[in-house]
Parts: C-alpha cells; sequence; structure tokens
C-alpha cells in the first residue's frame, strides 16, 4: 500500500506548493478571500487539502467557470485544431513532413 502523495492537512510551504505557488502569496490569497483560512492547532497554522479545493472550485462555480480536467480540456482543444481527414485513401497513405530546405531541393532537382 502506497502512502498518499499530499497530506490531508498541509503546512503552508506545501500548500504553495501543491498550488504551485509562492509561500508569500498563501498569505495575500487567505487575506484577499481567495483562500480559506487555516485551522489553527496548538501552534501549527495547517490547511485541509478538501477544504481548499472545495474553496476554489466553488469559487469557479460562482464565477460561472467550468471546472474542467485541465488534461481533458487539452486532449479536446488538440481533436478540434487536429486536421480531419477527407478520405479514407488519406488515412492509408503514411505522410512524410519535410523542412523547407529539403522541398525546395526536391522541387529544384
Amino acid at each position: 500500500m502506497s502512502a498518499a502523495p499530499w497530506p490531508d492537512y498541509c503546512k503552508k510551504e506545501t500548500l504553495a506548493k501543491r498550488l504551485n505557488l509562492a509561500v508569500g502569496a498563501v498569505d495575500q490569497l487567505v487575506q484577499r478571500g481567495l483562500l480559506p483560512p487555516p485551522i489553527v492547532v496548538g501552534e501549527a497554522k495547517l490547511w485541509r487539502w478538501e477544504d481548499v479545493d472545495a474553496w476554489l472550485r466553488q469559487q469557479h462555480a460562482d464565477a460561472g467557470m467550468p471546472v474542467e480536467d485541465p488534461y481533458l480540456s487539452g486532449v479536446a482543444r488538440a481533436r478540434e485544431a487536429a486536421p480531419a481527414c477527407s478520405s479514407s485513401a488519406q488515412l492509408d497513405r503514411p505522410r512524410v513532413l519535410l523542412p523547407d530546405t529539403a522541398s525546395r531541393n526536391l522541387k529544384a532537382g
């Protein structure tokens, strides 16, 4: 049984790392109401990840922004951007992409 990659309750440094923020940004976001305040346990200030995640999701929902999986969103954008093949013959034929200099040499020769 493997341990969870992140603790359920974390210090400011761990929370900042998990959110990919500078440590000082955590305090600023709490002051601005963009992150929940920490829970005080003895002298330790801790954040419960489930509370932080729920807080962020609620802010997105309140702003009318969908909460989506960024990977799946990227896959959908890549599918939309990919050129569609118009015939099955194009699917069977291998595509070879040549750099501009190589294609010019082929045309000249």
